[in-house]
């Protein structure tokens, strides 16, 4: 079975906590983006669950223009993923 190719944005405590181990653990998604305001946090997340050609960025509008799924949480949420689709 193909993978899910995914971005996250936000790589905090819940990210890393919860969701980026999860869906490690599922084996079905690899994860193709990392995004935080916080540079070294989603380079820390990449090198932990992600592949060597994972995007890292801390501005999530390029992390759009170089993926086509999108995993966010918390406030920006509606905002985040809403913005490829005006655009």
């Amino acid at each position: 079975m193909d993978r899910i190719k995914a971005a996250i944005i936000g790589c905090g405590g819940i990210a890393n906590g919860k969701y980026l181990p999860t869906l490690k653990a599922t084996g079905l998604v690899e994860m193709a983006g990392f995004c935080d305001i916080i540079e070294e946090r989603a380079q820390k997340a990449r090198d932990e669950y992600g592949g060597d050609g994972a995007v890292v960025c801390a501005d999530y509008k390029k992390l759009l223009k170089r993926t086509s799924t999108l995993c966010t949480f918390a406030p920006l949420t509606a905002p985040t993923a809403r913005s490829p689709l005006l655009s």
